[in-house]
């Protein structure tokens, strides 16, 4: 048996930055929605739905100067598959280089 779940989605992202000269630590939240595929498919059978939900996630990080950053950020997504709602929340430790 296999569950696949695509996902296609736009939203917005705010960050205020916390430090002097946007360094420091900073906070960030996303708001936005998902048009999202699953697929259920096992011995014979092949169920999909398609559906759009929202999309939220938070983060918190450090700026070590203009062009380098860390974070963690949480996200959390939900979708339908045959009227049972199914979760996913992750949480991931980000770098960013901005040119």
């Amino acid at each position: 048996m296999s569950f696949d779940v695509d996902a296609v989605g736009a939203g917005v992202v705010g960050k205020k930055n916390l430090g002097a000269d946007n360094t420091g630590f900073f906070i960030a939240g996303c708001v936005g929605v998902q048009s999202v595929n699953t697929k259920l498919s096992g011995d014979g059978f092949s169920l999909r739905e398609r559906s759009t939900k929202p999309h939220v996630g938070v983060g918190l990080g450090y700026d070590f100067d203009h062009h380098n950053g860390l974070s963690l950020n949480y996200d959390y997504n939900k979708v339908d598959l045959l009227n049972a709602d199914v979760k996913a929340q992750t949480l991931t430790l980000g770098y960013e280089y901005r040119f």
